[in-house]
């Protein structure tokens, strides 16, 4: 088997990498690097869908129940995060949900490098997005589809085709704490329009509210 090399020889793998490959190992086993789950998670790391595609390899190896033979090797760390998250899968996905997030939000960020990732990660966005739909769902009934912050409504804007669209913002963003809990759909999460989520979380480490964000909005939407 071949594998196509990282889109950066020497880039050396972070602990993010491994816990996204094992994430996906844990939901979806053993994928080709041209399965599409694998290319929109390479779309968000530096690894190339080829590489991730020999890390599941390392893991089916490792997984005593896997009953296939994988690919060996892959380091102490490959086998010391399936061992240490084996047992805590939930957490794990929780855990891999909030990387995503806290990756997408950097990729909003305007930077030197934003001309290198932006376009891949926004196409990663949409695979977090279905993430915890359920949960989404609730919020989105109970709430409605106006932003809160701004009161932008994407059907009275465009119609049939904006009907149903809103992102849905964390009250508490769910890459604080090791540990992840279960998210109330009313009391943790809000519906709010892209351009307000992108701002809300434009510095990861002072994450606005939603009343810090509303008291500077400029403009008042007007449909009529």
């Amino acid at each position: 088997m071949t594998h196509s090399t990282d889109k950066n020889p020497r880039y050396k793998w972070q602990k993010r990498d491994f816990l996204l490959v094992l994430d996906l190992y844990f939901r979806e086993g053993m994928l080709p690097e041209t399965d599409i789950r694998v290319i929109e998670l390479a779309k968000l790391i530096p690894p190339s869908p080829g590489s991730i595609n020999a890390r599941l390899a390392n893991y089916v190896a490792r997984d005593p129940k896997s009953g296939r033979k994988g690919l060996s090797g892959g380091g102490k760390d490959a086998g010391k995060y399936l061992d240490e998250y084996y047992d805590r899968r939930k957490e794990l996905s929780q855990l891999c949900e909030a990387i995503k997030a806290d990756l997408i939000q950097v990729a909003a960020q305007p930077d030197d490098h934003a001309i290198l990732f932006d376009g891949p990660r926004r196409s990663a966005q949409t695979y977090v997005y279905d993430r915890n739909q359920k949960a989404k769902d609730i919020c989105k009934k109970h709430y409605g589809m106006k932003c809160f912050v701004c009161d932008f409504d994407f059907e009275m804007a465009y119609g049939k085709i904006g009907e149903g669209f809103i992102h849905v913002h964390h009250l508490r963003p769910l890459s604080e704490g090791k540990e992840q809990s279960e998210i109330d759909p009313i009391k943790g999460l809000r519906p709010v329009c892209p351009n307000c989520h992108a701002i809300l979380h434009r510095d990861p480490k002072n994450v606005l509210s939603i009343n810090q964000l509303k008291s500077k909005v400029k403009f008042t939407v007007n449909y009529q």
